[in-house]
């Protein structure tokens, strides 16, 4: 729900779950609307089939809970991020919370590959089919969010690997 970030200056890793722990301890669980596979950009996600404006404001506050802990981008980074033609309100997002697509801009999903972009039209229809396969019991249901997850990069382009998880409504 948070983009990755360094840790700011002064800022101990510490501080981390501390954020989490309050932002969690005064939510319910939410009941997601069913899943379903989209692609997204160059990779498979699945997603929510239908807006929750619960699971909007859940990310938007995890956004502002952890960017007080974030490095200001530098301006290589913000160029970076702006060769994807960002439109004038996600480049503001970017300025003021490190990442173009928070808010409303946001679209909530679970990573399922890596790029696709150099699969034949083959290989991509029998993943989108395995894909289909192994979540179908999941899909076309509502799914419950009990807890937010940490996760951490240990190598830049690397995996991400979970620290810690902090259930929903529980100090």
């Amino acid at each position: 729900m948070k983009a990755p970030f360094e840790l700011n200056n002064g800022i101990e890793t510490e501080a981390i779950p501390a954020a989490f722990e309050t932002l969690t301890q005064c939510r319910a669980t939410l009941t997601l609307p069913p899943l379903t596979l989209r692609h997204m950009g160059d990779y498979l996600a699945l997603v929510p089939q239908a807006a929750c404006e619960a699971l909007q404001t859940l990310a938007f506050d995890c956004v502002r809970a952890l960017h007080p802990l974030a490095k200001p981008l530098s301006d290589p980074q913000i160029a970076q991020r702006r060769l994807g033609s960002l439109t004038p309100l996600q480049d503001a997002m970017l300025l003021e919370w490190g990442y173009p697509f928070v808010g409303e801009a946001f679209q909530w999903h679970m990573t399922l590959t890596g790029s696709l972009k150099a699969l034949t039209d083959d290989e991509l229809h029998r993943l989108e089919r395995a894909a289909l396969e192994w979540f179908g019991p999941i899909l076309n249901q509502p799914v419950e969010l009990d807890a937010i997850c940490w996760f951490v990069e240990p190598k830049a382009g690397g995996d991400f690997f979970e620290a810690q998880r902090f259930l929903l409504g529980h100090p």
